[in-house]
């Protein structure tokens, strides 16, 4: 653990920092002209940049928002595209199957899409509850999410109104456990938001003073 002394460095500041090791060889005899001191190796120097820890905490509210925010948007995708596959099976005519099938397909695609480019925005030296959303939410674009995509894609390529049957139902089944585990992961951001919110609270200086609150938190 590093430790620097608050009067030598501020919030904002910068400091170059390196790792010294030595081992503990020590050993001298003039009468055969030894002299061992300890030896000694050094890592290359590093820029780090002080942070407050209100900035800190500031910090993590803002990504857990972000998070949450983004979160959000797919599962009003998912929602609006498990609406629009429901409404296939009333139609009575191919082609006004198909043309919806081809639009859920599409609205799938995009969905999976939205939900790679989350993934890839959190780094593997995130908090634990950031990669934790990570791993479900590439495990969903790479399982349900694909799925959902090639059932439409099932749906797009069938010659009779017959032919809905089988895969439509499996399509609404991928798109609800779509949904739930989206649901479940905002309750894990809407708690992250809460929790840093409190560590801010209980910081000098850190009252909210009622006007901060996660969004959907009815505590």
């Amino acid at each position: 653990l590093l430790e620097l002394a608050a009067d030598k460095v501020k919030p904002g500041q910068s400091a170059m920092i390196r790792a010294v090791a030595a081992d503990k060889r020590d050993f001298s005899d003039p009468a055969w002209n030894i002299d061992l001191r300890p030896q000694q190796t050094a890592s290359g120097w590093h820029v780090i940049k002080i942070v407050s820890a209100d900035a800190k905490s500031q910090a993590a509210i803002e990504q857990a928002e972000n998070l949450r925010n983004q979160i959000w948007k797919i599962l009003e995708k998912q929602v609006r595209a498990r609406m629009n596959a429901a409404a296939i099976k009333p139609k009575k005519e191919l082609a006004q199957r198909t043309a919806s099938a081809t639009e859920v397909r599409t609205d799938q695609v995009a969905i999976q899409k939205s939900a790679m480019d989350v993934v890839a925005s959190i780094k593997d030296n995130d908090k634990d509850e950031r990669k934790a959303i990570k791993r479900v939410l590439n495990q969903l674009a790479f399982g349900e999410m694909l799925q959902a995509v090639q059932l439409g894609d099932e749906l797009v390529r069938q010659k009779t109104v017959e032919g809905f049957d089988a895969p439509l139902p499996k399509l609404l089944a991928s798109q609800d456990k779509i949904i739930e585990v989206l649901r479940k992961m905002l309750d894990v951001t809407r708690q992250a938001q809460h929790e840093a919110l409190k560590e801010m609270s209980k910081r000098p200086g850190g009252d909210l003073h009622g006007t901060v609150r996660v969004p959907g938190d009815k505590s």
